[in-house]
């Protein structure tokens, strides 16, 4: 899997554009992150495997991500993970060992797309001055 296919993977599971997700100015580099993430945490042939799904798809929208790899027992964990990885910053040990789940980085906790997808700011961190929760957030902003 190549990190294009991950990240056209990863737009069609979390509802965000590709541009959302690796900007043209990436400065995060959070795609190649979690890119590496997933293939330290999930076998070679695993990979290979969603790789093949993905790119064998005549149509890839969310219907039929959702029923050719959510759905299925083994590539479903796996893209459930890559959601919550990108939302939470937070890989989650696929054993059912949650003592081995890590937060993957300081800067993949504080853009995970929950914060933007609540309006929101990670707990702990804030960019705006004090007393800017007086004034009610901006909810015109849009996903795609």
């Amino acid at each position: 899997m190549t990190l294009e296919t991950f990240v056209s993977l990863s737009s069609i599971l979390t509802g965000y554009a590709e541009s959302t997700l690796k900007p043209g100015a990436d400065t995060q580099k959070l795609s190649e992150l979690y890119f590496n993430v997933l293939n330290k945490e999930v076998a070679a042939q695993t990979i290979s495997q969603l790789n093949t799904v993905f790119l064998g798809l005549s149509n890839p929208d969310e219907a039929t991500v959702k029923t050719q790899i959510v759905k299925d027992s083994i590539l479903g964990p796996i893209a459930k993970n890559i959601i919550q990885m990108w939302y939470s910053g937070i890989w989650y040990n696929l054993n059912d060992k949650p003592d081995e789940s890590y937060v993957v980085s300081s800067i993949a906790y504080k853009n995970g797309l929950v914060w933007s997808t609540i309006y929101a700011h990670p707990m702990g961190y804030s960019e705006e001055t004090f007393g800017y929760w007086n004034t009610a957030p901006n909810t015109n902003i849009t996903t795609n």
